[in-house]
């Protein structure tokens, strides 16, 4: 039975993409990919965040975040991944023993007064728990979405960085990612898929036209196992 993995542990991502932990780190510090942190039964509180027009420190115009408001009235607990902010990971790419208390929350489906949401863990008193959690001692994953996001970039220059054995990790990566998350079919003379991985390129700012990405998921296609084989 063929089972779907929503999220991979970073170091799963790295050791497919042939690079480091903190390649992949560095990438989330600056914004090109959420990273989460696994939460294991944390106590949080949730705030709402207002995003209004102001300016910075040279007058210049710039969107200013309000005070986060507490829009829970009491703790509950999550479990599951936690979206970090960039800002987290820039810490943690200096300092290894960094801790964090807060975390980005999901925006509902149905918007009301605040722009944005925000986890902020609490003690065993309820109270805030400002010393948060040591990253390093965290889980931390990104999601199914993410990587065949990733993954597709990396794929132009498979042949000038990666060595053969990293190269058909790479493509059997990304042919299972295209046939799990898009329904692409190798053996079928069209594939919707293959426009769909352009299109959710496009949505990340990424340029990668049709026969690129037809190009790789064919040399992955190749690599499939037989019947009754195991990749």
């Amino acid at each position: 039975m063929g089972l779907k993995k929503k999220h991979f542990q970073l170091t799963e991502v790295a050791e497919k993409l042939g690079c480091t932990l903190s390649d992949l780190i560095h990438v989330g510090a600056i914004g090109e990919l959420p990273i989460y942190a696994l939460a294991d039964g944390w106590s949080v509180n949730i705030f709402g965040i207002v995003v209004s027009n102001g300016t910075d420190d040279y007058g210049r115009s710039t969107l200013v975040e309000n005070p986060p408001l507490k829009k829970s009235p009491f703790p509950f607990v999550i479990t599951g991944p936690v979206e970090m902010y960039p800002d987290t990971l820039r810490r943690y790419e200096a300092n290894p023993r960094a801790r964090e208390y807060k975390f980005i929350a999901p925006t509902p489906d149905q918007k009301d007064e605040f722009d944005r949401f925000e986890y902020q863990l609490v003690d065993g008193s309820h109270g805030q728990d400002l010393s948060g959690k040591h990253i390093g001692e965290c889980l931390l994953v990104v999601m199914l979405d993410d990587v065949k996001k990733l993954i597709p970039q990396a794929g132009a220059d498979l042949d000038k960085h990666l060595g053969a054995r990293e190269k058909d990790t790479l493509l059997k990566l990304v042919i299972g990612l295209a046939i799990g998350g898009y329904g692409y079919d190798p053996k079928a003379a069209k594939n919707m898929a293959t426009q769909e991985i352009v299109n959710d390129l496009r949505l990340r700012g990424i340029s990668m036209d049709a026969d690129t990405v037809k190009k790789w998921l064919k040399q992955g296609a190749l690599l499939l196992p037989s019947k009754g084989q195991d990749i």
